[in-house]
């Protein structure tokens, strides 16, 4: 009874522009916090990276700009897990409604004069 259930779901999914949607919003949700996390990143590591390369060496880093770079390489990180996990999510659902990836479906179901429903 379940799979017939999945089965029904999946097929109105693949009708309609419900899963296209969320795999798009799901590719924007991963690539935001992956470009926060360079932006933020390089804030930080911008003037170090500057000055380094101005007196062609490592500069000193002091007690509150040691712990303000790695704050921001954190946030780095955990923007950066949570973009994967985006785009895993989007290639799960890819592959539970269309079979294949998410760029794949995207691409098949980009067709434009296909009428769909819209669930």
């Amino acid at each position: 009874m379940e799979n017939f259930r999945a089965g029904r779901l999946r097929d109105a999914l693949r009708r309609s522009y419900a899963a296209i949607a969320v795999i798009v919003l799901l590719y924007l949700w991963a690539i935001s916090p992956l470009i926060a996390a360079w932006v933020d990143a390089w804030h930080e590591l911008g003037p170090y990276v500057l000055t380094a390369i101005a007196i062609r060496g490592a500069p000193t880093i002091g007690p509150w700009e040691g712990s303000a770079l790695q704050r921001s390489l954190s946030l780095a990180g955990i923007g950066l897990v949570g973009g994967g996990v985006n785009l895993a999510l989007a290639w799960l659902v890819a592959h539970w409604v269309y079979g294949t990836g998410p760029l794949q479906a995207l691409s098949a179901g980009s067709k434009p004069l296909r009428r769909r429903d819209h669930v």
